[in-house]
C-alpha cells in the first residue's frame, strides 16, 4: 500500500483516534494544562466531616449541656506534607460556657489548629448550647 493509501485509507477513524490522543494527552500530562493547574490545591486541602464540638467549661462547672449541632465540617489548608500527617485528633474544636449563659444560647464555635494550617471553613460557625441540668458538685 502506497503512503498516500495509508494516509486516506480510514480517515474517520484516524481523525477520531487523533482527537481521542490528544484529549487524553491534555487530561493526564503533569502541569498546566489550558492556564489550570490538574492537581490544584486538593492537594494541600483537607476536609474533616463530622467533628465533635467539645464544651470549654470552668472545673467548677457540673453542668451538663447540649449542643445543637454536635458535629462541624472543617476543611483546612496547610503544604501537603502536613496534610498528610494531620489527623482529626490533631484540632481541637469546642464551644466556650465559661460565661453564664441563657438557654438556649448561639456560641461561636472555635477552632485549635496546629502551628502551619490554615482554616479555610468551618460548617457551622456557630452552636446553638442548651444548659440541660446542674452535675454533682465537687468536695
Amino acid at each position: 500500500m502506497t503512503w498516500r493509501g495509508i494516509v486516506t485509507h480510514n480517515p474517520w477513524q484516524k481523525g477520531f483516534s487523533v482527537l481521542l490522543a490528544t484529549l487524553i494527552w491534555f487530561t493526564v500530562r503533569p502541569g498546566p494544562s489550558f492556564g489550570l493547574s490538574i492537581t490544584g490545591d486538593r492537594e494541600n486541602e483537607r476536609t474533616f466531616d463530622k467533628v465533635a464540638i467539645s464544651v470549654l467549661s470552668t472545673a467548677s462547672d457540673t453542668n451538663t449541656y447540649r449542643l445543637e449541632p454536635a458535629h462541624v465540617e472543617l476543611r483546612v489548608r496547610a503544604d501537603p506534607a502536613i496534610v498528610s500527617r494531620l489527623r482529626q485528633g490533631d484540632v481541637e474544636i469546642y464551644v466556650n460556657v465559661t460565661t453564664p449563659i441563657g438557654s438556649p444560647v448561639a456560641r461561636p464555635i472555635h477552632v485549635q489548629v496546629p502551628s502551619g494550617v490554615e482554616i479555610i471553613s468551618v460548617t457551622p460557625s456557630t452552636a446553638l448550647v442548651e444548659h440541660l441540668s446542674a452535675g454533682i458538685p465537687h468536695r
